[in-house]
């Protein structure tokens, strides 16, 4: 049986996304906004007690880089992370923080580098690693407000500009979008560089200091559920399910549309959702009935994913971050951490 954690998070979040309401929906929803807003107060006292220095902030004697966003996930801040932490390692001593309860994105780290670290407290652990490292690279801080930092780099998702949601509980921002004007730099994932060109401008009426940039993903291969590279042709003509727990699970879906994977069943749960060896087999019962044997994941979910009474087959879709005008976001980056 679904857990009813489970299946409570899903109608949450279904109600929150729904746009044809029942009566009783649109009354449970107007009370979600009524919270957002007491939400809005609380984000605004926060920010407003750290900018008159109510609240301290620690300043190290190292670089700090922050990679972070403002709503729940699904815009690429892991990949990112790793990505600057491969361009910068060289000549600097670089390691990298995650926050400390994501175990999915430090175990994914750690299979790239041994030079990360996982803390709630991340100014203590930057306080006993200043001596090894020159650059502290800090995996989702944008709200860690506690520590100072020498470039804020914000990856915001395409459709949550266009969309606008709203604050936590009634939509998926932590933020208002208002809280832009503390980046430095901002990029708008899964987006291409004309949508770019529409976009920027909304940013720039928040922000006009900041730069803008353009990522998005491609599929670089896939690999079983022992890790091992499988050649994409495969999969070809075989019936294929999906199942996943990541902030944005549309992202990976058109990925997988975009090189001709066409899932007849899709399976999309809470961010972080753990497939415990017996749910799993549930799931799998499900994909059965529909004569499916192959199952697509991302790299984030096999680290959820209790694979010991597996029936059926399971593969990584590997994915690779790619930042549009990439020479000028290296060159932002770099004139920032220069004194190193």
């Amino acid at each position: 049986m679904y857990s009813s954690l489970v299946v409570l998070k899903q109608k949450y979040l279904g109600l929150i996304q729904e746009k044809n309401r029942t009566p009783l929906g649109q009354a449970l929803f107007l009370v979600l906004v009524g919270l957002s807003g007491i939400f809005w107060i609380l984000v605004k006292a926060r920010g407003l007690f750290y900018e008159k220095e109510v609240c301290k902030t620690y300043q190290s004697e190292k670089r700090i880089v922050s990679i972070g966003n403002i709503s729940w996930g699904g815009t690429g801040k892991t990949s990112l992370t790793l990505y600057l932490y491969k361009t910068l390692q060289v000549p600097v001593r670089a390691c990298i923080i995650t926050k400390g309860y994501a175990k999915d994105e430090y175990a994914l780290i750690r299979r790239s580098t041994k030079s990360v670290y996982d803390s709630r407290n991340r100014i203590r652990m930057i306080r006993r690693l200043e001596k090894e490292y020159d650059l502290f690279l800090l995996d989702d801080a944008f709200q860690y407000r506690g520590l100072a930092r020498d470039l804020d780099i914000v990856l915001i998702n395409k459709q949550e500009i266009i969309t606008r949601p709203r604050l936590i509980p009634a939509g998926p921002l932590r933020e208002p979008f208002s809280s832009l004007k503390r980046a430095d730099i901002v990029i708008v994932s899964y987006c291409s560089k004309e949508d770019l060109a529409g976009i920027s401008p909304r940013i720039a009426r928040i922000n006009k200091n900041a730069a803008v940039f353009a990522a998005d993903y491609k599929v670089t291969g896939l690999l079983d559920h022992n890790l091992k590279r499988v050649p994409q042709e495969y999969l070809k003509g075989k019936k294929l399910g999906v199942l996943t727990a990541i902030g944005y699970p549309q992202g990976f879906l058109d990925k997988i549309h975009g090189i001709s994977y066409e899932p007849s069943r899709v399976s999309v749960y809470p961010d972080h959702y753990e497939f415990s060896g017996e749910h799993l087999r549930e799931i799998e019962r499900e994909f059965l009935k529909d004569g499916i044997e192959n199952v697509l994941i991302t790299y984030k979910d096999y680290y959820h994913t209790d694979f010991s009474r597996k029936r059926l087959n399971y593969f990584i879709v590997q994915v690779e971050l790619i930042i549009h005008d990439e020479e000028k976001f290296l060159e932002v980056v770099h004139n920032r951490i220069r004194s190193l």
